[in-house]
């Protein structure tokens, strides 16, 4: 059936009954050749097992046509999606590394015959087997023009060049040059589609640099000759092997010498990672921002840098963490490789540079681009400051409790933008001054004359429950000029903290508990409110506490003009001070609520009434 044979015939015949492990154990029939002729030569063929793989067609073991068994047949697999995640699995499943292979495309090893049994492979990377990857198993219309391949890696190679070693070519330095990677024994380079800063990061890394790097497309450094080997290559950064990381075939991107990748390493440096440094400013508090990135200072890009990123510059050097301002576009001058950070997003709770995401740094991304910042300091330039850094006051008014705001900066006073300026940004101030925190005024803008000198905070927005004007969001970006800077007027202290009264009762002994909180009366809630709270109302004011009773639902009448000012109280009774002892932060966190909810609801219900007017004007 395979043709016949040469040489002598041994054998007549044999009987096994299929449980032997070899031939010798079957029983010999007969020695007897006479009669039988080479045409006569017995054949088998063996079925392999379901999963079973093969490298057909190539010049070694490690590399060839990939094959698969299904039920006993051999059959190939499409290169539709073949990638170096589907041959790692394959190699291991092989016995060759399985972290590094190089795939194969277009039936570079021949094409095969009869079935195609797998397309669109998806490996993981993590299984044991090909099969046990995800893929389309309607693989009868394609052709075995599109056979995928392999090489796989045993770590052997010759000399210098060995499986997935890299090395740098025709660079000014050792330390920079055109990528060469070596596949089985031969050096080819990389192709530049999406080469950037963590695939550089990779290469050297694996030449014994710090594990950061420039990434350069082609035309930096010379054409290189023999095979592109790779493309597309997308590392995280961290891998130990170029060959770790996902890539493509060069020869779909239509990818020639004149795309050779190129790579800069550095020197490692004296700083450890994450430490930041100014540079090239007039002042040790302004400069392009420096970040160590491995063990190598780099600068950062300014897309993306604003506010909240130049603020965390300053806290983490020790400058004032509340307020600094973003220089863009190499305000400092350029800095020097590499670039090591791109467009951070720093969410304000950040406590290092290191925990803000970022993006990749595009390649041929330019040093035009450089970051910087300049931090405010207790008294700026040296001079003796005339103000405490991240004070606030009002000024030109006609007593102390109102006048245009201004706040310390460098040991200088300046201005505040007032478009948009709120009741509860006035209150926020009033409460810093120790002033009444309620019933502020927010006047017109320059209501008290335009200052003069700097604008420090443009955009200022409070809730109105921060204790200092830098818990509010706010910008350094101003949009304003002198003729609109804020104003405003602080309500009189009515009360002494913590004071009480009753209100509205037909004597002194009874009435609505009203108490005194940041300067301004207010009322109690009566949730949770017991005889024991009544007990402690009653002691304070200097009555007996022997029969104190308490009341709920407004008994006294309700106090509307007033803001509500505690809920929950939770009082043993045995309180000797007074009625706001046991005011938990939890409780004023639960007021405050309250209050955010009633003003989100008003501003629904004004939105409804404006919707429901245009709806009646369509429909007049």
């Amino acid at each position: 059936y395979f043709g016949g044979g040469s040489g002598p015939i041994h054998i007549g015949g044999l009987e096994c009954t299929g449980q032997e492990s070899s031939l010798t154990q079957c029983s010999l029939i007969s020695y007897d050749i006479d009669g039988c002729y080479h045409s006569n030569d017995a054949g088998v063929r063996c079925p392999c097992l379901t999963g079973d793989v093969r490298l057909v067609g190539g010049p070694s073991p490690l590399e060839g046509r990939v094959e698969v068994c299904l039920q006993g047949i051999w059959g190939t697999v499409t290169d539709d999606s073949w990638n170096n995640q589907d041959t790692n699995v394959l190699c291991g499943q092989l016995g060759y590394w399985s972290n590094v292979s190089l795939p194969v495309w277009y039936a570079q090893y021949g094409r095969g015959s009869g079935p195609i049994f797998l397309d669109l492979v998806r490996c993981v990377g993590t299984e044991s087997r090909l099969i046990d990857c995800q893929y389309d198993p309607n693989a009868s219309e394609d052709s075995h023009a599109e056979d995928a391949g392999v090489v796989c890696f045993n770590g052997t190679g010759r000399g210098e060049c060995f499986d997935g070693a890299v090395r740098l070519q025709d660079g000014a330095t050792p330390q920079q040059g055109r990528v060469e990677v070596c596949i089985a024994g031969e050096w080819g380079t990389v192709c530049e589609s999406s080469w950037n800063a963590p695939d550089a990061a990779v290469v050297c890394s694996m030449l014994g640099y710090p594990r950061v790097g420039t990434a350069y497309r082609g035309g930096t450094y010379q054409q290189g000759s023999g095979p592109v080997y790779l493309s597309n290559t997308i590392c995280r950064g961290t891998e130990d092997s170029l060959l770790e990381c996902p890539f493509l075939n060069p020869i779909s991107f239509f990818c020639s010498h004149a795309n050779d990748a190129g790579v800069k390493c550095y020197e490692s440096e004296e700083c450890q990672h994450g430490d930041i440094r100014l540079r090239d400013g007039d002042v040790a508090n302004e400069g392009r921002v420096e970040f160590c990135y491995e063990g190598v200072w780099g600068t950062i890009t300014s897309i993306g840098w604003g506010d909240m990123e130049a603020r965390l510059v300053c806290k983490q050097l020790g400058y004032f963490p509340y307020l600094a301002l973003p220089r863009l576009t190499s305000y400092y001058g350029p800095g020097d490789d590499p670039i090591v950070l791109h467009d951070l997003r720093c969410n304000g709770d950040d406590d290092s540079l290191m925990e803000c995401p970022s993006r990749n740094i595009p390649t041929g991304t330019s040093h035009f681009f450089d970051a910087g910042v300049y931090c405010y300091t207790g008294n700026g330039s040296g001079e003796v400051p005339v103000c405490t850094l991240g004070d606030v006051r009002l000024v030109e008014g006609e007593n102390e409790m109102e006048g245009r705001v201004e706040v310390c900066l460098d040991g200088v006073w300046g201005t505040v933008c007032g478009d948009d300026w709120t009741t509860e940004n006035a209150n926020v101030i009033c409460r810093q001054l120790g002033q009444n925190s309620y019933g502020s005024i927010a006047l017109p803008g320059s209501f008290f004359g335009g200052g003069n000198g700097s604008i420090y905070l443009d955009g200022v927005s409070c809730s109105g429950h921060e204790n200092t004007i830098w818990e509010c969001s706010y910008s350094s970006n101003i949009q304003c000029d002198h003729s609109q800077e804020a104003s405003m007027r602080c309500h009189p202290r009515e009360c002494n903290e913590g004071e009480i009264r009753l209100v509205n009762g037909e004597t002194l002994l009874e009435g609505r508990i009203e108490v005194c909180l940041s300067g301004t009366w207010g009322t109690v809630c009566d949730d949770f409110w017991s005889g024991e709270d009544a007990v402690v109302v009653c002691r304070q004011l200097g009555f007996s506490d022997e029969f104190a009773l308490s009341y709920n639902s407004a008994f006294f009448g309700a106090g509307t003009h007033l803001p509500i000012l505690l809920d929950n109280l939770q009082c043993l009774g045995n309180e000797a001070k007074s009625l706001t002892a046991r005011l938990k932060r939890t409780q004023r966190i639960v007021l405050i609520m309250k209050m955010l909810v009633s003003s989100v609801i008003q501003l629904i219900n004004q939105a409804l009434d404006q919707v429901i007017s245009v709806l009646m004007e369509i429909s007049d």
